[in-house]
């Protein structure tokens, strides 16, 4: 079941761009000018560090006591909008960051120690208790004023108190919908820095938009498609590619049941290997014979134009090298549904796409 929470953090005051908040760990003199003023004795800072992004890792959540969900609801995914509180000194009742697709990791009387930031000597050791997929995590910049009293964020609340508080799928929709219109607006006056991130953020609301069924009160396809059109900053979408895996595994066990053949012959290598440089080991029946056969799955949108298509060079070596015993697969999807799969030799591929580096290994020069 998917959930959608509202949880309260105090607002990272340090002298960061907005569009750096809630991502570098603190010094040690900047936890003690947080903690004086802000949590008056108590531990807190820890509650900043909520928007520290790795690619391809999950980021570690923390979460304030009260905002733990109960343990009934261990399983569930969650879509956490982080807001600050009203009598915040500098960004006072706001909306500045969303989670998707989060899971907790731990119990409500349990936490786990963080060893992906340097403890502070003598201080309280950070924890988390729930992850959540970097491609579905972003801060909103700028972020959204709410009022607990209109009810277009969250339910009407006379006093919220302590606590996490339980959205409607509509208060998520109003919350990416704003979110997105203010980032929009934004891109106009952004400086380089602030673009790259402003450019992620754009597609993660999206992303969220899609995951969730929301229709967001812009043309948020329209918006999609300029962004692949573009070819910049557009992220790959790791459940669609494992989607279409599954769509290319299925097919190919159903061929070789077709042909007479065991379908533990074809193996989801990349299920048990993600780095692998194929994803499919599979098998063709050649001149009555049976031989393995590679395959590496490219899956994306049909509303997409391109630039989301990702392939490495270690992938594209080793599909030639394979020669006949290897082929590129290319699904698209509307919505979740599978419209085409096409099966390519590297030179079909080579001819119906340009290869654009975005990535260099930088080598020492020798004299």
């Amino acid at each position: 079941m998917v959930r959608f929470l509202a949880v309260k953090i105090h607002y990272d005051h340090r002298g960061l761009p907005a569009h750096n908040k809630y991502s570098r760990p603190a010094s040690a003199n900047e936890y003690d000018e947080y903690n004086a003023p802000v949590i008056r004795g108590g531990e807190g800072f820890h509650e900043c560090m909520n928007f520290m992004l790795r690619e391809d890792e999950d980021v570690k959540l923390y979460l304030p006591p009260t905002a733990i969900p109960g343990s009934d609801k261990a399983g569930d995914e969650f879509v956490i909008f982080w807001f600050t509180y009203k009598a915040d000194r500098e960004k006072s009742a706001q909306i500045v960051g969303v989670h998707g697709g989060a899971v907790f990791v731990t119990s409500p009387i349990q936490d786990v120690i963080r060893k992906d930031v340097a403890h502070l000597s003598g201080r309280y050791k950070w924890v988390y208790q729930a992850t959540a997929p970097e491609e579905l995590a972003t801060l909103l910049v700028p972020s959204i004023p709410y009022d607990s009293a209109k009810g277009r964020h969250m339910p009407v609340l006379e006093n919220w108190g302590n606590g996490r508080r339980y959205l409607d799928k509509r208060h998520a929709a109003n919350i990416l919908s704003d979110a997105l219109r203010g980032a929009r607006q934004r891109l106009e006056h952004a400086n380089v820095a602030e673009r790259v991130v402003v450019e992620r953020e754009i597609d993660v609301i999206l992303r969220l938009a899609d995951r969730y069924a929301m229709t967001l009160k812009t043309d948020q396809r329209t918006e999609r498609q300029k962004k692949a059109g573009a070819g910049k900053f557009s992220l790959p979408d790791k459940e669609l590619g494992e989607l279409g895996e599954k769509v290319v595994y299925e097919r190919e066990v159903a061929y070789a049941k077709s042909i007479g053949v065991s379908p533990s012959r074809v193996d989801w290598t990349s299920k048990q290997a993600p780095q692998s440089p194929f994803d499919i080991k599979t098998i063709r029946k050649v001149g009555g014979k049976v031989r393995d056969h590679f395959l590496e799955v490219k899956s994306s949108r049909v509303n997409e134009l391109g630039g989301n298509t990702f392939l490495s060079i270690y992938q594209l070596q080793t599909i030639e090298e394979y020669g006949e015993a290897g082929e590129f697969v290319f699904v698209r999807f509307d919505g979740i549904k599978a419209v085409s799969v096409d099966f390519l030799t590297v030179e079909q591929m080579k001819k119906k796409f340009s290869l654009a580096p975005i990535k260099f290994r930088l080598t020492p020069k020798t004299d």
